[in-house]
């Protein structure tokens, strides 16, 4: 495979690069080291595939994340549910009381 030069027709000088980060918002400035005069097609392909690696570490992250709190969710109702069970029986048994086998009360 070869290399393609993509000519940038709008940095081709220092002044068009000053001119072209001059006009940047400040936040958008940090993220600009500098324009280059050319792009070639291997860099493109290599910004598609971090872009690919990028949604798809995204896309992951939410899925973990959502998990995560279904999961945190889940516990806290079976832990609540859990309590109300053991709280039910604990009066049943304070209410009925103990009998033996044959059904007689102790």
């Amino acid at each position: 495979m070869t290399r393609r030069e993509i000519p940038r027709t709008d940095a081709s000088s220092v002044q068009n690069q000053e001119a072209i980060t001059t006009g940047l918002p400040s936040d958008l400035l940090k993220w600009v080291g500098g324009v280059a005069d050319t792009v070639v097609s291997d860099d493109l392909a290599k910004l598609v595939v971090q872009t690919e690696v990028d949604n798809r570490t995204h896309k992951l992250k939410t899925i973990l994340t959502t998990w995560e709190s279904q999961q945190n969710e889940e516990r806290e109702l079976r832990t609540r549910f859990a309590k109300w069970v053991l709280g039910a029986l604990m009066v049943q048994m304070a209410l009925v009381g103990r009998t033996t086998i044959s059904g007689e009360k102790v």
